[in-house]
């Protein structure tokens, strides 16, 4: 995404970007844990397929230079493969 693009638009791409992929999720949470007050309050790890934190890496670096710092990204949290 540019630099000089505005917030909204940034936004309004991602949404265009994501939203066919809304049910992503699925693919790392087990519908229990989506469902749970505790998953709904804190981190909770997936229980069906484990996070690859390289994926994360570059997807988040694609997307994250506008939103950085009202949603910083804390990887070091995640558990390595």
């Amino acid at each position: 995404m540019p630099a000089d693009m505005a917030r909204i638009d940034a936004v309004r791409m991602l949404v265009a970007q994501l939203a066919p992929r809304r049910d992503l999720f699925r693919e790392y949470y087990s519908f229990d844990v989506v469902r749970s007050v505790e998953a709904r309050r804190s981190w909770t790890p997936p229980d069906v397929k484990p996070l690859r934190k390289q994926n994360m890496v570059r997807q988040s670096a694609r997307r994250a230079h506008f939103c950085r710092k009202k949603f910083p990204i804390n990887i070091a949290s995640i558990p390595e493969e």
